[in-house]
């Protein structure tokens, strides 16, 4: 098993208050994994193909506990007692958090590619938009430099930093246009899709500055 984080976790349940959609066919999304956790009383569950055929059925209690449902499994609550109390939690992977949790985009496919090859210190992100990237290397051991235009952008990025008590990412509105300037010493620079957005002539400086940090 991967290691995995809970991103979402939804109230406890009773025999009165499991949703109906949760004891009809239905699966995890791609990059989820589902946990439920038996307080107590007994839960009849199936794992199902697509066609809704049973694979195979189990009773679960505090005792015997769940296990983690894959993603994209199909399933089903068959049944309860009348005393059952549970509560669903979803996971993902480190990579895929802030996508779920707060509805980024995700981690851009070529910070995941270089992380091999890098062993934390300190990253500039030129262009974080709400922090995908940022927030991905900080949580890989960077101290970030978080740099984006927009301030609604920004004020996102923000929030989720004081919501998840993050240290080690400084937020900073900077219009590239009008000063390209890279003054701090770097490990790794990360500038995905921001070129495209910059007037023709920064464009050279910027990636000048950047291979001098």
């Amino acid at each position: 098993m991967q290691n995995l984080i809970c991103y979402k976790e939804l109230p406890v349940w009773t025999a009165q208050t499991i949703p109906q959609g949760f004891k009809n066919q239905h699966n995890t999304k791609a990059g989820t994994w589902a946990k439920l956790k038996i307080y107590q009383g007994e839960l009849s569950f199936a794992f199902l193909d697509e066609a809704g055929q049973v694979q195979s059925e189990h009773l679960f209690t505090a005792e015997q506990q769940p296990p983690f449902i894959q993603p994209q499994a199909w399933h089903k609550i068959v049944s309860t007692s009348d005393d059952i109390e549970c509560q669903l939690q979803f996971y993902c992977t480190s990579q895929d958090y802030f996508y779920k949790k707060y509805q980024l985009s995700p981690t851009h496919s070529e910070i995941l590619a270089a992380m091999p090859y890098l062993h934390g210190g300190r990253a500039l992100d030129v262009g974080c938009g709400q922090g995908r990237n940022s927030l991905y290397l900080n949580q890989q051991g960077f101290e970030v430099d978080a740099w984006d235009v927009n301030p609604q952008s920004l004020q996102k990025l923000q929030q989720i930093i004081d919501a998840e008590g993050i240290q080690k990412i400084h937020v900073q509105q900077r219009d590239l246009n009008a000063d390209p300037s890279i003054t701090g010493r770097y490990d790794f620079i990360c500038c995905t899709v921001v070129m495209m957005f910059l007037e023709a002539p920064t464009v050279k400086p910027l990636i000048a500055q950047m291979q001098q940090a």
